[in-house]
């Protein structure tokens, strides 16, 4: 194993406390008990890098795995498990896409997101202190009225800016609030350009191209070229295949080429946020 590469499981939440951490499995419903320099080791592990000999018991405990390993096995799985919770969460959410049909608002506009998701996203921009801000398939705009509401109560003026193939009005803001619109094809590196010459890099960048295609995780080498230094890049809708292999596939191969990411540790207290946060690496 010593020449293999493996980063922590997506499944595993850290619970700091003043004198230890116990990192909880939520698949197996395991929790294992470290020191807090132990914990700094175990961050180090976001991005694919060489298992060292110490750590021999995390990758036996499945807390850190090999490229293409991270997946939800489902016999070993407790059924009380968070991990179990949240993958029959995912299999609902895809037989009925709950939020196209509920309209869930936010201050009277509709966001077309699940309320857990948004709840994922007002944390991330207030602990990463985030200003600067494009959501890749904006269409209603209302995760961009959103979005714009906590900068606003975070009294940060910041560059928000939405992409979309659709010319959609956004409702909501006033007239000397307007996001950045970006009409044209995600696909196209043209559309690319056009949000770079708003603005150069981005502190996050959401990726919500919605569908069974995974259109999102396709794009992701391409969007990526705009995150900042220590930003994070949002790809949702990915988890509708209920082994999630095919994903992880993609996913690892992204991250085994471009060592400058790594998985956002934080979004891993959010096992039903529909996607995967992945942060730039200084």
């Amino acid at each position: 194993m010593k020449n293999d590469l493996v980063r922590f499981s997506r499944f595993v939440c850290p619970v700091l406390y003043d004198e230890y951490v116990e990192l909880h499995h939520i698949n197996f419903g395991t929790c294992s008990r470290i020191t807090h320099d132990d914990y700094k080791a175990f961050t180090s592990y976001a991005h694919f890098r060489p298992l060292q000999p110490a750590h021999q018991k995390w990758y036996e405990a499945q807390i850190l795995v090999k490229a293409e390993c991270d997946l939800p096995v489902k016999e070993q799985s407790k059924p009380s498990t968070e991990g179990a919770l949240a993958l029959a969460y995912h299999h609902w959410y895809w037989q009925y896409e709950i939020e196209t049909q509920r309209d869930y608002r936010w201050l009277g506009q509709v966001a077309v997101k699940m309320p857990t998701d948004l709840f994922f996203y007002q944390e991330l921009i207030y602990s990463q202190k985030q200003s600067r801000i494009l959501e890749v398939g904006y269409g209603r705009g209302g995760s961009l009225y959103f979005i714009h509401t906590i900068l606003r109560l975070l009294n940060r003026k910041g560059t928000l800016v939405g992409v979309d193939f659709q010319v959609t009005p956004v409702e909501g803001f006033d007239s000397g609030s307007q996001p950045w619109l970006v009409h044209g094809d995600a696909k196209d590196t043209q559309t690319l350009e056009k949000a770079k010459t708003i603005c150069a890099e981005y502190d996050l960048v959401i990726l919500d191209l919605g569908g069974r295609d995974h259109l999102s995780l396709e794009l992701l080498p391409m969007w990526a070229q705009l995150i900042a230094p220590n930003g994070v890049i949002v790809v949702e809708d990915l988890w509708s295949d209920s082994d999630h292999s095919s994903v992880i596939q993609v996913l690892d191969t992204f991250l085994l080429q471009n060592r400058q990411f790594g998985l956002h540790l934080e979004a891993n207290r959010y096992p039903f946020l529909k996607g995967i946060a992945l942060r730039r690496i200084g």
